[in-house]
């Protein structure tokens, strides 16, 4: 099973908030599905007179029940940070070491290596049986 890093897939504005246009912490979403930093959506709200979309301008009678957006919570950055950006920018986010991430990049590619060796030995497989097969039909043929 292959696997492909979504910010690859994505522009890099998906993954920033609007307000303080840093990489999400702790990101929340609207009812009309736009997403923030919690922290930043709340302090908007707090200093405003009403509830609106910071995106679509979209106004709230009362202020909306802002969701976790579980889906950029748990995305994977796969980006090396210095020891500065990991107390500051990235400072609630999961971390892994070098050698770590390294591990498990080298276990994962033996394992997708593996997968390409079967595949490899199916394929095989096939050519053999239907080489054999083409062989009996023109022997057959013959007779």
């Amino acid at each position: 099973m292959s696997s492909i890093n979504v910010l690859d897939c994505l522009p890099s504005d998906h993954f920033h908030c609007i307000i303080c246009t840093k990489i999400f912490t702790d990101p929340v979403t609207t009812p009309c599905r736009h997403s923030f930093c919690k922290s930043c959506l709340n302090h908007q709200w707090d200093q405003s007179e009403f509830c609106q979309c910071p995106v679509c301008k979209k106004r709230f009678a009362v202020r909306p029940e802002i969701g976790t957006n579980s889906v950029m919570e748990e995305l994977e950055d796969g980006i090396f940070v210095c020891v500065l950006c990991l107390q500051t920018d990235h400072k609630d986010h999961q971390v892994v070491s070098m050698e770590e991430e390294g591990a498990q990049q080298k276990e994962n590619m033996g394992s997708l290596m593996r997968q390409i060796e079967l595949m490899i030995e199916e394929r095989m497989d096939k050519v053999k049986t239907f080489t054999n097969s083409s062989v009996m039909r023109k022997a057959t043929a013959q007779k």
